[in-house]
């Protein structure tokens, strides 16, 4: 009988990175080394961490790592990648000589599904088409795999000739003059990259009240006004503000700091990933504005080649003449219990293309998104009720009224 050809392993992150090196393998900058220590470490209590290793019987060697977590939410048990939203694109790690050809990707999964421990749904969100230029990311060419109808959106920061390109466009122009008026109306204004960990720790204090005053403006909640992930944020400053992997800016106005904009550099690409920006008067002149492009002619001058704006639709990007790059999702239901589950994916989708063809239903939508929301755990209880009962496991249930 021969042998299938891939074969798959379960570590966590710390023993996998130190065994296989992988700085070795293409990635995304949300699945750097930095980035991954820093979220397991960080990792909220109930996530369970999980790295899949896929091994190449043919060519003798692991080929590709999915960095996983496990938790339940919802009632389910879910694996997703290692995102919980902090990463723009999902992706795995993969060798440069990985299989493109789709059969083997289906053949790849195989494998990996085969070693996954017991779980209701896995799923996947913010898949890239590739994970770097000519590398097609093989989650994304899974059968059943969608595009979101979200995307990110890229420009280049200069030329062939040199030039910048964006610098021709009305928002940065704009953005120039806030900033003559701000330096007209306010003395000592400055822009600094942090160059160490304690600059940066106090820029993002500066950035944490900002965004708190903001979601408390808004009635919203920030999940970067969660301890965790302000620890995860803190972490990738450990070496990535020493080695140029973080680019964190503020901009300073009689002292005090009035924006901010941090990112990650990955190559030759800066990855815009939090903003802020004071309330009060000083909103007249737009800092968070000026913060941006500024960031954009450090970046330039440091020799990068590419900007990244990252997931989320705000009217400046599409003013920066930028190509959009298209997300996919896909989900996977390994149980009965998972295939409810996933009709509300399938709901959210459809309701999220709708908003996006007729605008004016964005805000009925979230008030009755907000009103489901205490249906859903109601009947999620009851869910896991009946689920759990050993009396009433062979039951069969037509209808779920949260979905």
């Amino acid at each position: 009988m021969q042998r299938e050809r891939y074969s798959a392993t379960l570590h966590d992150w710390a023993g996998w990175h130190a065994r296989q090196q992988s700085g070795r393998f293409r990635r995304t900058a949300f699945q750097h080394p930095a980035f991954l220590a820093s979220f397991y470490r960080e990792k909220p209590g109930h996530c369970e961490e999980i790295v899949v290793s896929l091994f190449d019987h043919r060519l003798q060697r692991v080929v590709m790592a999915l960095p996983l977590v496990m938790h339940r939410q919802a009632g389910l048990r879910r694996i997703e990648a290692a995102d919980l939203g902090l990463a723009d694109y999902v992706a795995p790690l993969v060798a440069e000589d990985l299989s493109d050809d789709p059969a083997e990707a289906d053949a790849m999964w195989a494998a990996i599904l085969k070693a996954l421990p017991q779980a209701d749904v896995v799923s996947f969100k913010k898949m890239p088409p590739e994970i770097r230029p000519g590398t097609p990311n093989p989650l994304a060419r899974l059968p059943g795999a969608l595009d979101m109808g979200i995307h990110t959106q890229v420009f280049a920061l200069t030329d062939d000739d040199g030039d910048r390109p964006y610098r021709r466009t009305g928002y940065y122009k704009e953005g120039q003059r806030h900033l003559r008026r701000l330096t007209a109306a306010h003395d000592d204004v400055r822009f600094h990259i942090a160059a160490t960990v304690p600059e940066a720790n106090r820029q993002f204090d500066a950035l944490i009240a900002q965004r708190a005053t903001r979601a408390v403006d808004l009635g919203r909640d920030d999940p970067l006004l969660l301890a965790h992930v302000q620890r995860f944020y803190r972490g990738l400053f450990a070496d990535g503000i020493a080695n140029g992997d973080v680019m964190f800016g503020a901009l300073y106005a009689g002292g005090e700091c009035i924006a901010t904009d941090l990112g990650l550099v990955d190559g030759d690409t800066h990855h815009g990933v939090l903003t802020s920006m004071t309330s009060g008067t000083m909103r007249r002149f737009s800092p968070g504005t000026v913060a941006h492009v500024l960031m954009l002619d450090a970046c330039a001058e440091r020799g990068l080649s590419q900007y990244d704006l990252g997931v989320g639709e705000f009217a400046y990007k599409k003013r920066l003449n930028a190509r959009a790059v298209p997300l996919y999702e896909r989900h996977e239901a390994l149980s009965l219990r998972g295939r409810l589950g996933l009709a509300e994916a399938s709901i959210r989708r459809r309701v999220r293309f709708g908003v996006q063809a007729y605008p004016t239903l964005r805000a009925p939508v979230q008030r009755l998104r907000t009103q489901l929301k205490a249906m859903r755990y109601r009947t999620v209880a009851t869910m896991t009720i009946v689920f759990d009962n050993p009396v009433v496991q062979g039951a069969t249930y037509s209808t779920l009224s949260a979905f």
